[in-house]
């Protein structure tokens, strides 16, 4: 089931940061990338360009999102590999990841 348009701007709306001029200097750039199939959305972060900085760990885990009731759920690595086969990609976003282990998703 296709994610209505309504929904999807605001979940792609959700992506985005602050405004840059309230982001920290040493924020880590990165790149939103919203998959999606019959079934789910999945929110993937990925590195802003190639050989760029890998996010820290709790702002690159994948995001599973139920398109029926907007529930998000966090994914392995694996499980976000095996759905990309089969998903295709809705849409992208720049965006950035505050550094350091102690990032809990909080601005996703």
């Amino acid at each position: 089931m296709w994610i209505r348009a309504s929904a999807l701007a605001l979940l792609v709306a959700a992506c985005h940061d602050a405004p840059q001029s309230t982001q920290r200097a040493e924020s880590v750039p990165v790149l939103r990338v919203l998959y999606r199939d019959a079934n789910a959305s999945m929110l993937l972060t990925l590195p802003a360009r190639k050989r760029g900085p890998m996010p820290p760990p709790g702002c690159r885990t994948p995001l599973l999102i139920d398109p029926l009731t907007g529930a998000v759920h966090a994914i392995s690595d694996s499980e976000a590999a095996s759905r990309l086969k089969t998903m295709q990609m809705a849409g992208a976003t720049p965006g950035t990841c505050p550094p350091g282990p102690s990032y809990r998703g909080a601005n996703l």
